[in-house]
């Protein structure tokens, strides 16, 4: 009986050593990366975020994807500008741009850095092409309806940046109840600081205030 098990174990072992690897696994280790990578950075991990970049811009080099190293790098520099107003992300998405891009790509940073003469509704993901139209023909209360329905709280955050001072009450009032419920703390500083700047009461300033400073300390401690 322990000779046939031995048998059987040593059987799944070279079966094991010699299995072909699997193709193209890459591709979807360096997009797992990615997402991982913006949960972390919403929900105010740092260390974790950096290394999930990392990670998800080194599977895409393992297969030699420019393209989507570039997307990567340009999702970071977005990303990291709205929360934090700058990125080392943003320098080394430039210098893969320099060598490669896509349609799709420079539509999506065209996009996101207001240039809007030359995004292409058709090359954007699909879940910003309502926001997007809406907003570059500066129909702003189908732009707020587009982004009050917007499923994704990621693609929710950019399109609150690229919406600015055109968003509403109501449209804040959503995306921050859209944010608590993710726990994207960076999202919700994002939103507090809107609220902040928008503010005629003194007294209301000074409650935002104490709101942003308690959570801004709770990351110190990350």
């Amino acid at each position: 009986m322990m000779k046939n098990l031995l048998g059987v174990f040593f059987l799944l072992l070279l079966a094991g050593c010699f299995s072909s690897p699997q193709p193209d696994r890459w591709k979807s280790e360096s997009a797992k990366a990615f997402e991982r990578y913006k949960e972390h950075t919403l929900k105010g991990k740092k260390l974790l975020a950096k290394h999930e970049l990392n990670q998800a811009r080194s599977y895409a080099a393992e297969g030699g994807d420019f393209e989507r190293m570039a997307s990567v790098m340009l999702g970071a520099c977005t990303l990291e500008k709205i929360l934090y107003k700058k990125s080392s992300a943003c320098k080394e998405y430039q210098e893969l741009q320099s060598i490669h891009t896509s349609p799709k790509i420079a539509s999506y940073d065209a996009l996101v850095h207001k240039k809007y003469a030359n995004v292409h509704i058709e090359a954007l993901p699909k879940r910003y092409r309502t926001f997007a139209k809406a907003l570059i023909n500066k129909d702003f209360q189908a732009a707020n309806k587009a982004l009050k329905e917007q499923k994704n709280p990621q693609t929710m955050l950019v399109e609150l940046y690229l919406l600015g001072t055109h968003s509403d009450d109501e449209t804040l009032k959503t995306a921050l109840q859209r944010f608590r419920m993710y726990g994207y703390k960076e999202a919700i500083l994002y939103v507090l600081h809107v609220e902040l700047a928008r503010s005629h009461s003194q007294r209301v300033k000074e409650k935002l205030k104490k709101e942003i400073a308690i959570l801004k300390k709770s990351g110190e401690f990350e």
